[in-house]
Protein backbone atom coordinates (compact mmCIF):
# COMPACT_ATOMS: atom_id res chain seq x y z
CA UNK A 1 0.00 0.00 0.00
CA UNK A 2 1.56 2.87 -0.69
CA UNK A 3 0.75 5.51 1.76
CA UNK A 4 2.18 8.82 0.11
CA UNK A 5 -0.94 10.65 -0.73
CA UNK A 6 -1.91 10.02 2.68
CA UNK A 7 1.64 11.37 3.79
CA UNK A 8 1.30 14.34 1.83
CA UNK A 9 -1.88 15.06 3.21
CA UNK A 10 -1.01 15.06 6.71
CA UNK A 11 2.24 17.06 6.06
CA UNK A 12 -0.21 19.57 4.48
CA UNK A 13 -2.35 19.96 7.45
CA UNK A 14 0.89 19.81 9.43
CA UNK A 15 2.12 23.38 7.55
CA UNK A 16 -1.54 24.60 7.95
CA UNK A 17 -2.11 24.33 11.73
CA UNK A 18 2.01 24.47 12.64
CA UNK A 19 1.77 21.64 15.13
CA UNK A 20 4.40 19.17 15.26
CA UNK A 21 4.73 16.36 12.60
CA UNK A 22 4.32 12.57 13.71
CA UNK A 23 3.25 9.54 11.47
CA UNK A 24 4.11 6.08 12.15
CA UNK A 25 3.01 3.83 8.99
CA UNK A 26 3.95 0.75 7.45
CA UNK A 27 5.63 0.40 4.52
CA UNK A 28 7.21 -1.87 2.00
CA UNK A 29 10.64 -1.66 0.55
CA UNK A 30 11.19 -2.08 -2.68
CA UNK A 31 12.96 -5.20 -2.04
CA UNK A 32 9.52 -6.01 -1.27
CA UNK A 33 10.16 -5.84 2.73
CA UNK A 34 7.73 -4.66 5.52
CA UNK A 35 8.80 -1.84 7.47
CA UNK A 36 7.24 0.24 10.21
CA UNK A 37 9.22 4.01 10.22
CA UNK A 38 8.35 6.53 12.61
CA UNK A 39 8.25 9.97 11.02
CA UNK A 40 8.72 13.11 13.04
CA UNK A 41 8.93 17.06 11.76
CA UNK A 42 8.80 20.65 12.39
CA UNK A 43 8.76 23.70 10.62
CA UNK A 44 9.69 26.57 11.15
CA UNK A 45 7.36 30.02 10.15
CA UNK A 46 8.02 33.49 9.12
CA UNK A 47 6.16 36.46 11.15
CA UNK A 48 3.67 35.75 7.95
CA UNK A 49 3.06 31.99 8.78
CA UNK A 50 4.40 30.79 5.22
CA UNK A 51 6.54 28.23 6.00
CA UNK A 52 10.76 28.44 5.80
CA UNK A 53 11.95 25.33 6.71
CA UNK A 54 11.05 21.67 7.88
CA UNK A 55 13.30 19.64 9.69
CA UNK A 56 12.68 15.95 10.61
CA UNK A 57 13.81 12.02 11.45
CA UNK A 58 12.48 9.16 10.13
CA UNK A 59 13.73 6.37 12.15
CA UNK A 60 12.58 2.71 11.61
CA UNK A 61 10.67 1.46 14.40
CA UNK A 62 10.14 -2.28 12.29
CA UNK A 63 11.66 -4.57 15.54
CA UNK A 64 9.90 -2.66 18.24
CA UNK A 65 6.76 -2.36 16.38
CA UNK A 66 7.01 -6.41 15.47
CA UNK A 67 8.05 -7.31 19.45
CA UNK A 68 5.26 -5.06 20.67
CA UNK A 69 2.68 -6.60 18.33
CA UNK A 70 3.36 -10.34 19.31
CA UNK A 71 3.47 -8.97 23.13
CA UNK A 72 -0.64 -7.90 22.30
CA UNK A 73 -1.38 -10.93 20.99
CA UNK A 74 -0.23 -13.02 23.87
CA UNK A 75 -1.84 -10.80 26.02
CA UNK A 76 -4.97 -11.36 23.97
CA UNK A 77 -4.48 -14.87 24.01
CA UNK A 78 -4.17 -14.97 28.17
CA UNK A 79 -7.81 -12.62 28.15
CA UNK A 80 -9.24 -15.07 25.69
CA UNK A 81 -8.30 -18.33 27.82
CA UNK A 82 -9.38 -16.50 31.12
CA UNK A 83 -13.00 -15.94 29.60
CA UNK A 84 -12.85 -19.32 28.97
CA UNK A 85 -11.80 -20.14 32.00
CA UNK A 86 -14.46 -18.26 33.70
CA UNK A 87 -17.23 -19.53 31.88
CA UNK A 88 -16.54 -22.88 32.45
CA UNK A 89 -17.05 -22.64 36.24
Amino acid sequence: IDDSYFLAKKYNEHLETQNEFHEVHKIVTHNKKTKWIDIRCVTTFNDDGKPLVSKGTIQDITEKTLKDIELQQKIDKCFIKADLLKWAK
